[in-house]
């Protein structure tokens, strides 16, 4: 029973980071929800090798990141924008 939630569950992130990432619109922001799947999928294949997955904390912490990815899309609000190292001019001599 366990283990038909966390496929459900594991399945149902998925789905939602990668719908998300089709839609949105900005270039950084997708790169991020695709980072976020892929970690999630090493993760997940790294728990499947190893036969034990309520020790593997690494798998949970990544699928912990991306359901509040999944679930809060304003997390993502500003991750096209340039950071505060952008607007930083050259010292000039």
């Amino acid at each position: 029973m366990a283990a038909i939630v966390v496929v459900t569950s594991t399945v149902a992130v998925l789905v939602g980071l990668l719908r998300r990432a089709w839609r949105h619109p900005e270039a950084r922001a997708r790169q991020l929800l695709y980072v976020v799947a892929g970690v999630l999928l090493l993760n997940l294949y790294s728990a499947q090798l190893s036969g034990d997955i309520n020790e593997n904390r690494a798998f949970w912490t990544a699928l912990g990141l991306a359901w509040m990815v999944v679930r809060n899309p304003r997390l993502l609000a500003g991750a096209g924008e340039p950071g505060p190292q952008a607007d930083v001019k050259p010292h000039r001599r």
